[in-house]
């Protein structure tokens, strides 16, 4: 599959990085791009063993001009795949660039309220926790770990986000053309704060909307502990660079 076409004649791309995400694949897709006309698909696959990638390869043949798809052969992670894939969309002549989870944890619904919200700042982020935001389908577990990542992270990079970890947000693509891509830190799914962080340095602005987040009913869950000592590790490694900058 060619991986280096060109998005023609679209306002935005949503970047949609996946891994083992067959059974959720072609809902999502189709429940993006019946959203608008506007709104082109990059599925970003990271090797998935479960078949993920041929499925992406069947979208872009019965959805052409609308599904793409990028085949990742070097090393695996969330972080890495999510550079990969804002380095195409950045080469792409859209005016916004969207990312989002591919598991329907982020309902598609929201997309055009985030690029409603785009207008006059560089970044829209699809919140949790401001008036409006909710969370449906978690215990009490994850609520108490993913507000204790979202205070982790307030604190040590010193930001004023009430939904610093969601993964669910808009940029306009200028300013992430400014973005020098090699130099981030972040293999795993750390990636979503140190983009943020990087904008905010840059002075980049930013606003939050109330979204929904729904608990996947497909498939299964990426988090792992080792995989949240990673991100901690990592997190403290984005904080020091800032220091040293």
């Amino acid at each position: 599959m060619n991986e280096f076409p060109c998005v023609v004649g679209k306002q935005a791309l949503v970047v949609l990085p996946t891994y083992n995400e067959k059974e959720n694949l072609n809902a999502v897709v189709t429940q993006i791009l019946e959203q608008s006309d506007q709104i082109a698909v990059l599925v970003v696959d990271d090797q998935s063993p479960d078949g993920t990638g041929t499925l992406a390869d069947h979208l872009v043949l019965s959805h052409p001009g609308d599904v793409f798809v990028l085949h990742r052969k070097t090393q695996r992670g969330r972080g890495l795949a999510g550079v990969d894939g804002f380095r195409w969309a950045c080469r792409q002549d859209v005016s916004f660039v969207l990312e989002m989870d591919a598991d329907l944890s982020h309902p598609p619904e929201f997309l055009n309220r985030l690029l409603e919200a785009a207008s006059g700042v560089d970044m829209v982020i699809g919140s949790r926790y401001i008036k409006g935001g909710k969370v449906v389908g978690w215990g009490l577990r994850r609520h108490i770990q993913s507000r204790v990542a979202n205070a982790l992270t307030r604190l040590m990079l010193g930001i004023r986000v009430h939904d610093a970890t969601s993964g669910y947000r808009c940029f306009q693509r200028a300013a992430l053309n400014g973005v020098i891509w090699g130099e981030y830190l972040s293999e795993g799914p750390s990636i979503v704060e140190e983009i943020l962080i990087r904008l905010l340095d840059q002075g980049c602005t930013f606003r939050e909307i109330p979204i929904t987040f729904v608990e996947r009913q497909k498939g299964k869950s990426k988090v792992s502990l080792p995989l949240i000592v990673r991100w901690i590790k990592t997190l403290w490694k984005i904080a020091r660079s800032r220091k040293r900058l």
